[in-house]
């Protein structure tokens, strides 16, 4: 005996199994020992709490006391184990097993021997199976026909059991079953399992029907497995296989025979194999996979079944009422040579039920009973499927009463349909196509899951679809709703286009839409709006609107993330406040708001239709608007545009306002026959056109260049910024408000001129035409001009028509150096009555009018011409209205700044002009008793000196191009150091260094203006004097300054420049010879030639003038006489003291032509009067031995041309110390 492990445990020594002769059971140390006939003891190892016992058996009678045991023991299972192959021989059955229980061939074969009248079968009966599982592994047969005894069944289970639902055990096959077969003409093959009462049977190996040879027809003879109404279940796994009993001509097996009743449901469960017998012949048919007859019969395909030759896999036992209900998700196929998978019963009590799930595939028809009633094809379970079949009366899925869609999955139909029978969608969806041109259905549907339509193509369901479902369109293609719905659960429409022609083709009117990438197409003209709810997916979707004289309304917002698509001829009307991602409008009409004040969108618009405007109250559309399509604003309120719009199709304004900038209108035409605003608070132009009889307004501080050609027949406002008409808008109306500016080269109509509003003709300088009449009340005309002459370049506005009222005229200088003007510059030319009043804004006022300045010169406006006194035309004249000599030429008006710029060298002159000798360092020779040069005195030492000169002169010039009179109040520091050079017999040679700093202030006044010049100059200079000792002196000096300088004008209120930088220098030589007389008097004569020259730096003044010198010098010479009064004295100290008082009379010419100073190119000359004469008084005192000493002198000087018309005084007072 072999040792038995994993669970047994091997018997060896004092428990060596024990030999009875007479096959007695006995225990040896807890464990049995079974003894068969032929006297030999089988070990049996009992296992403990843990495992069961396993018993060895070599015959029948050993089998069945292993069972009996394995019953009785306390194990919970057992095994038994066959050591060799025997039969059961019959009629002896084997004890049916109340526990788990294995039974294992072992490669050997269990067999039943027929006895006389009685087949062989292997038989489990004579008890209840209540629990537990015979599990039964090897190979297991029924006997073949023979000796007048019928073929064996492979396996026959009793259960016990008789009442479905009890408890019940399970036999499990793990190896091969064969029935036994016939082997003479006109027999049947036997059943491979017979289940008896309740029991599950599993398959997990193979099962064999016997195979007969032109048997008659027997229901069960020659199947695989048999359950004859029984309650018993059978379950076939994914490697098991029952076949039904091929034969030889006649009658061949079913795999499964199989009757049910209302007390003992049938269940079939396949996941492996099941076929029926087939023939072998050819020439009869074979059997089906499952034949069933009854009721309550269940049969779940998860595996294949097939139809023997000729037949279906499924079929009735016979023409009875037997109702099956197939529920498939495996492979059913007709058998060789049949057209038929599934043959239902043809009886008016047939209620047969065929459900398909994901994976089913049935390779032939499936034929429902032509006379039942209840028939029914469901489709079921979890996940996608597609049914690819036909339903109809000549389709793969024939005669179905009743059509069903259940379980949470999706069923597509990708076949056209043509059973005429309803559908009932209890769960899930039932799709309508996959993506193809194919898929449709006929009946009506009851919908309480979705049901979906998904072709490419167009295709119209015609039923009517009810329940608490919805409807899905997501196919590419079109599906056409026409029938009265009343399906409650919504429509959503994700792809292609759904098409209804009222509302009741989209269900119940509390239904919502959904969209996430598909279209509602409404056609005609009846149906024309929704309140639906509408759910917007981040696709999108869209409606199109097919018919032209539809107008759609949807009143629900429409919010969500993906974008709207507007199609067809028709108009779509939205009333609500709608967010959503972007528009598209591709043909047709989106209008926003039926004439209330709701109805908006956000987001870009792609507009190649129309998109209108309706409301009654102010709304904002801020996305852009894109495409070849037009806006249209028909509303009684205002819509204000803010987007960068490029749309081409033109707008039209029917009603209310439309607010925008140049850029919200896109590129196409205005018809504005309501009112137009352009809020342009940017610099923009608009080259379209506007027409129409509507208004138009201009708002916001940007300028609005209109260059197209306008017909516009309503009045045109501007309100603000800048209206620029470069084109025409010669049939509007034109007023400018207060804030507003009409500009540009173009044609307006009337036009009015409100107070502080402007007109600026010209983009720069350029013309603008009224076409109409003037009213000026009270605004401004900005001329922007280059002044020069008569020729000059200016904006000039032309009215055709009359003018009244009063308007200022503002002229803007581009430049332009000034010029005498004759006629004079037209800035405003008057076609009609010329009744207006035009007042320039000048600069300033001169003679009581107002004057500009440009260059040299200054303008005033007149009206009418000169050459002209009636043209009623308004110009600039730069000439005096009276001139000086009404016989000559015109005189030229000078701009007030020009005589300060005429008089500025003259008073940098007065600065610049050299003293004398005497006025700079007093005495330095003494001649109370001699009358040489040096008198007697000692006049050892260096002496530094300073004085200070001040003097007010009155300038009138004999030569001034302006008229320009000017004074010069002058104050001076100077200050030295003179150092002997040179002592000889003849005379002494002194040298000496000089500073000096000072102001000169000078008024200037002409007719022209008034001004005023202040100058600071700072310098130095060198001396050197030849004293003789005859009383003979020659004195020279050099200076040289520089200016700092500020010009106003009074006049203008303004300063000319700032701070503005000169140069001068003086050379000058003086020689005179004392003369003693008697006493203490002596006469000096003396002569002295100047030469002086001032130049400034060029700049450009505030009106842009450039001023710049060409030439101011000055050559004084000087005859003098002075009469002399010395005296001396000694002090306690014996030190000496002097005086000097002096009287002198000069006489001064200036040889030459004075200052020339140019401004913007117009020469303006200044010359004074040449021949002056002066007279002065002077002293001085020096004490302790000349080592101190002061000095002054008093000056008046005047022009003895027009004797006092220019004058001069001044004095100096002076300084001395030796050491």
């Amino acid at each position: 005996m072999r040792a038995i492990r994993h669970g047994r445990r091997q018997i060896s020594g004092a428990d060596r199994p024990v030999k009875t002769s007479g096959g007695a059971l006995r225990r040896i140390r807890g464990r049995q020992l079974l003894a068969g006939a032929s006297g030999a003891a089988i070990a049996c190892l009992l296992p403990g709490q843990a495992s069961g016992a396993t018993y060895m058996v070599s015959n029948e009678a050993q089998l069945i006391a292993a069972i009996n045991s394995a019953n009785a023991d306390g194990d919970p299972s057992s095994s038994i184990v066959m050591t060799q192959s025997f039969n059961i021989q019959a009629p002896h059955t084997l004890p049916i097993p109340t526990k788990s229980l294995s039974v294992d061939t072992q490669g050997f074969t269990l067999s039943g021997t027929s006895a006389p009248g009685l087949g062989g079968t292997v038989r489990f009966s004579g008890g209840t199976f209540a629990s537990g599982t015979l599990t039964l592994s090897g190979t297991l047969t029924g006997a073949n026909q023979g000796g007048g005894m019928p073929a064996g069944v492979g396996l026959v289970v009793d259960s016990g059991i008789s009442t479905w639902g009890s408890p019940t055990g399970q036999v499990v096959n793990n190896g091969s079953i064969t029935a036994g077969s016939a082997t003479v003409s006109g027999a049947n093959g036997s059943i491979g399992v017979t289940l008896l009462n309740v029991v599950t049977f599993v398959n997990n190996g193979t099962v064999t029907g016997g195979s007969g040879i032109n048997g008659a027809v027997v229901g069960n003879n020659g199947a695989g497995v048999s359950a004859n109404n029984t309650g018993a279940t059978i379950i076939n796994n994914a490697s098991g296989i029952i076949q039904g009993g091929n034969s030889q001509g006649g009658y061949a097996g079913a795999g499964v025979w199989v009757v049910g009743s209302a007390a003992k449901p049938a269940t079939v469960v396949n996941h492996g194999t099941i076929r029926g017998g087939s023939d072998l012949t050819g020439v009869g048919t074979g059997n089906y996979a499952i034949r069933s007859r009854g009721t309550n019969i269940s049969i779940t395909n998860y595996g294949t079944l097939e139809g023997g030759n000729g037949v279906a896999a499924i079929g009735p036992d016979g023409g009875f009422p037997f109702p099956v209900t197939v529920v498939n998700s495996g492979t059913i196929r007709a058998g060789t040579g049949s057209t038929t998978a599934i043959q239902f019963a043809n009886n008016v009590a047939s209620n047969s039920t065929l459900e398909l799930q994901a994976g089913s595939q049935i390779i032939g028809n499936v034929i429902a009973g032509i006379l039942s009633t209840s028939d029914t094809l469901r489709l079921g379970g979890d996940g996608f499927a597609i049914l690819d079949g036909a339903i109809g009366a000549t389709g793969q899925y024939r005669n179905f009463d009743i059509l069903q869609k259940t379980g949470t999955g999706t069923w597509a139909l990708t076949v056209d349909n043509t059973a005429i029978q309803d559908w009932t969608i209890s769960q899930g969806t039932l799709q309508i196509g996959n993506g193809g041109t194919t898929g449709s259905i006929l009946g009506n549907v009851t919908n309480n899951g979705t049901l979906a339509f998904d072709r490419s193509d167009a295709y119209t369901y015609a039923g009517t679809i009810s329940g608490s479902g919805g409807v899905s369109q997501i196919g590419t293609g079109t599906t056409v709703l026409s029938g009265a719905n009343s399906y409650s659960g919504g429509t959503t429409m994700s792809n292609g286009v759904l098409s209804v022609a009222a509302d009741t083709n989209l269900g119940d009117a509390a239904g919502g839409l959904t969209f996430n990438g598909g279209v509602l197409q409404v056609t005609g003209q009846s149906y024309t709006g929704t309140n639906r709810a509408i759910t917007w997916g981040p696709l999108g979707g869209g409606f199109d609107i097919v018919d032209a004289g539809n107008h759609f309304a949807v009143s629900q917002a429409i919010i969500g993330g993906g974008p709207l698509s507007k199609l067809g001829a028709g108009t779509l009307i939205l009333t609500g406040d709608n967010n959503y991602g972007g528009t598209t409008i591709s043909a047709g009409t989106l209008q926003l708001g039926n004439g209330g004040t709701t109805g908006s969108i956000t987001g870009n618009v792609t507009n190649n239709g129309i998109l209108t405007f309706d409301r009654s109250n102010d709304m904002n559309h801020a996305g852009a608007i894109s495409g070849s399509g037009a806006v249209i604003q028909q509303g009684a309120g205002s819509t204000t545009l803010t987007g960068a719009n490029t749309y081409s199709g033109g707008t039209t304004i029917s009603a209310g306002t439309l607010i925008g900038q140049a850029s919200s209108f896109g590129t196409g035409n205005i018809l504005d026959d309501a009112a137009l605003v352009f809020d342009q608070s940017t610099n923009a132009s608009f080259a379209a056109a506007i027409d129409g009889t509507g208004t138009l307004t201009k708002r916001g501080l940007g300028n609005l260049n209109l260059t197209g050609t306008n017909t516009l027949s309503g009045a045109t406002t501007i309100e603000a910024g800048t209206l620029s008409v470069n084109g025409s808008l010669a049939d509007s109306a034109v007023t400018i408000l207060s804030g507003g500016t009409l500009g540009g080269n173009g044609t307006v109509g009337n036009t009015t001129l409100q107070a502080d509003g402007v007109i600026a003709p010209g983009n720069s300088i350029g013309q603008l035409t009224i076409q109409g009449n003037f009213v000026g009340a009270g605004g401004t005309v900005e001329i922007e001009a280059i002044l020069d002459g008569d020729a000059s370049s200016t904006d000039k506005l032309i009215i055709t028509g009359d003018t009244s009222g009063t308007a200022n005229v503002k002229v803007i200088g581009l430049g332009g150096a000034g010029a005498q003007t004759v006629e004079g510059i037209k800035i405003i030319d008057v076609g009609g009555v010329s009744a207006g009043t035009f007042n320039l804004q000048g600069d300033y006022v001169f003679q009581g009018d107002q004057a500009v300045v440009a260059g040299a010169y200054a303008y005033r406006l007149y009206q009418n011409g000169i050459s002209t006194p009636a043209d009623g035309d308004w110009y600039l004249r730069s000439a005096l209205i009276n001139p000086v000599d009404p016989g000559g030429p015109t005189s030229p008006l000078y701009s007030p700044a020009v005589p300060v710029y005429e008089a500025y060298a003259g008073v940098l002159q007065s600065f610049t002009q050299l003293g004398t000798l005497q006025q700079r360092i007093g005495n330095r020779s003494w001649t109370v008793a001699d009358q040489s040069a040096t008198g007697g005195a000692n006049q050892g030492g260096s002496p530094i000196w300073g004085r200070m000169e001040a003097s007010h002169s009155e300038f009138e010039p004999g030569t001034s191009t302006t008229g320009t009179d000017y004074d010069a109040d002058l104050w001076r520091l100077q200050a030295g150091l003179d150092v002997l050079l040179s002592e000889t017999a003849s005379g002494t040679l002194i040298g000496g260094v000089t500073v000096h700093y000072g102001t000169v202030r000078s008024n200037v006044s002409s007719a022209f203006g008034v001004g005023s010049i202040d100058t600071t100059g700072y310098g130095f200079g060198g001396t050197l004097t030849w004293y003789g000792k005859n009383g003979l002196y020659i004195d020279t000096q050099a200076e040289l300054s520089w200016f700092d300088s500020d010009l106003s004008s009074a006049t203008l209120g303004t300063k000319l420049a700032d701070g503005n930088n000169g140069f001068g220098y003086g050379l000058g030589i003086e020689t005179g010879r004392k003369v003693a007389l008697h006493g203490n008097w002596s006469l000096t004569p003396q002569a002295q030639l100047s030469y002086a020259s001032v130049d400034f730096d060029n700049f450009t003044d505030p009106y842009g003038a450039l001023v710049s010198n060409d030439g101011s010098d000055s050559l004084v010479g000087r005859l003098g006489l002075s009469a002399d009064y010395e005296s001396e004295w000694k002090g306690q100290t014996g030190q000496s003291s002097r005086s000097h008082v002096y009287g002198i009379a000069n006489l001064y010419y200036d040889f030459l032509d004075g200052s020339d100073v140019d401004v913007s190119g117009t020469r303006l000359v200044s010359q004074t009067r040449p021949l002056w004469g002066g007279l002065g008084l002077g002293g001085s005192l020096s004490w302790a031995d000349d080592r101190y000493s002061v000095h002054g002198e008093l000056l008046a000087r005047t022009s003895l041309e027009d004797f006092g018309d220019s004058d001069a005084f001044g004095g100096t007072v002076g300084f001395k110390m030796r050491w």
